[in-house]
């Protein structure tokens, strides 16, 4: 397991760590505004928020996976995981 983001890490591991902090992210700072607009009793707006944050992730995930399948090709015919 690779602890850094290197070119030599697989699809997968580049896929997964992608993954792993566009949802701790985005979705972080989702649930730190249900928990203030809990706090505050203003829950107006979160579903607003909600479809926000799905589309943000959507457009991360897809734009750095993208991203990430530049070297795919390089690594065709490489062992799998």
């Amino acid at each position: 397991m690779h602890l850094a983001w290197s070119p030599s890490m697989s699809f997968r591991e580049k896929n997964a760590w992608i993954a792993s902090i566009v949802t701790i992210g985005v979705w972080g700072y989702y649930f730190f505004e249900v928990w203030r607009a809990w706090e505050t009793q203003s829950l107006d707006g979160l579903l607003t928020r909600f479809w926000i944050c799905m589309a943000i992730t959507t457009v991360l995930m897809l734009g750095l996976n993208l991203l990430a399948t530049r070297n795919r090709i390089r690594d065709f015919g490489a062992p799998p995981d």
